[in-house]
């Protein structure tokens, strides 16, 4: 089967929960994840229909068509470039966060030492960003995660 092909049944079948522009990308970013392929640069990829990575694709698709966001099923969200960890116990990175930290990053970048205290740390995307922009950043971190 074509990678064309798989890519339309792939985006075909997210007609009713995203644009088929959205769905693209969607798709490039799950063979990425499982292949290390990026589609962008090589789409000479040839995939079996009988092949795990076919039934991959319709499993993740089927979890999509529930709405369940791609950062869960991947277990990954990109923030500042960084791939973070993040499953249904860990929200996922917002833009706005992303910006938030952006100014932070701007607005203090001639403080000497910051001491930031992240409550619901999450992922740990905030403090591992600024610890890397402050070295000496003192950092008091409260999550929520339930410990055994």
């Amino acid at each position: 089967m074509s990678l064309q092909k798989i890519q339309e049944d792939f985006i075909n079948g997210l007609n009713d929960v995203y644009e088929a522009s959205e769905a693209a990308n969607i798709f490039e970013l799950v063979i990425e994840n499982l292949t290390g392929i990026n589609l962008k640069l090589d789409r000479s990829v040839k995939f079996s229909p009988d092949g795990c990575l076919y039934q991959m694709l319709n499993d993740i698709k089927k979890r999509l068509q529930n709405n369940e966001p791609i950062q869960y099923i991947l277990n990954e969200a990109w923030f500042y470039d960084i791939p973070f960890y993040v499953d249904k116990n860990v929200l996922i990175p917002r833009p706005e966060t992303e910006e938030l930290v952006d100014w932070i990053i701007k607005e203090q970048s001639n403080q000497q030492q910051l001491t930031i205290l992240d409550v619901g740390c999450g992922s740990g995307c905030i403090p591992i960003i600024l610890k890397e922009n402050f070295p000496l950043l003192i950092l008091f971190l409260v999550t929520s995660a339930k410990l055994p």
